[in-house]
């Protein structure tokens, strides 16, 4: 027993080890944390992982959640949700953790707006705003090598947002009512991650 359970780990070492070989710098781990504390505390975090596929270009899964308060008496939002994107990359021998790249990307996020100072009239007052926004878009970008492992993937883009929600609204008697949000509009999409190579 001791013997077969000796021979499983050393075919599960050659396999991890042959595993890390094929796949050596060919992934990225990549987060980004932001917080700002104060009365309405503001806070943006993702986690991603990006695949190298052939030798320009990848693909890659960010998951984000943010809280967003712009200012004194403006209303705060949280969301979170999924950008899956594929990016090419310039160059041909250079590692790709120094290369510029251009992505295209789907975004597709949940999202809460409530307090502030809202729109009211003398019967009702908006309570808050319950939706999904999805997006489209475009980007370029660079990674930037920190050592031999690490890297900072800074990029800047325009996309078009699709928002459909229900405003939640309370009558001044305490009764609720509702009434669904639809809009589109361009926008910019630009920020920062920290990777990991392996």
């Amino acid at each position: 027993m001791l013997v077969l359970m000796f021979k499983n780990t050393l075919f599960l070492a050659c396999l991890l080890s042959l595993s890390a070989t094929v796949w050596a710098q060919k992934n990225i781990i990549k987060t980004r944390a932001i917080y700002l504390p104060g009365e309405n505390p503001t806070y943006s975090f993702g986690l991603g992982y990006e695949r190298k596929i052939l030798d320009n270009l990848t693909v890659q899964l960010l998951y984000n959640t943010s809280r967003f308060t712009p200012g004194f008496d403006a209303s705060t939002t949280e969301s979170k949700g999924l950008v899956p994107e594929v990016r090419y990359y310039f160059g041909k021998k250079e590692n790709f953790r120094k290369k510029p790249f251009i992505g295209v990307f789907v975004e597709a996020y949940k999202f809460k707006e409530f307090g502030g100072m809202p729109q009211y009239n003398p019967d009702y007052y908006w309570v808050e705003t319950n939706g999904n926004m999805t997006s489209v878009g475009v980007l370029i970008g660079k990674n930037n090598s920190i050592g031999k492992r690490f890297l900072i993937d800074i990029y800047i883009g325009v996309r078009y947002k699709f928002i459909n929600g229900t405003n939640s609204f309370k009558r001044y008697s305490g009764e609720y009512f509702y009434r669904t949000h639809k809009e589109s509009m361009p926008a910019a999409r630009f920020g920062l991650n920290l990777g990991y190579l392996f």
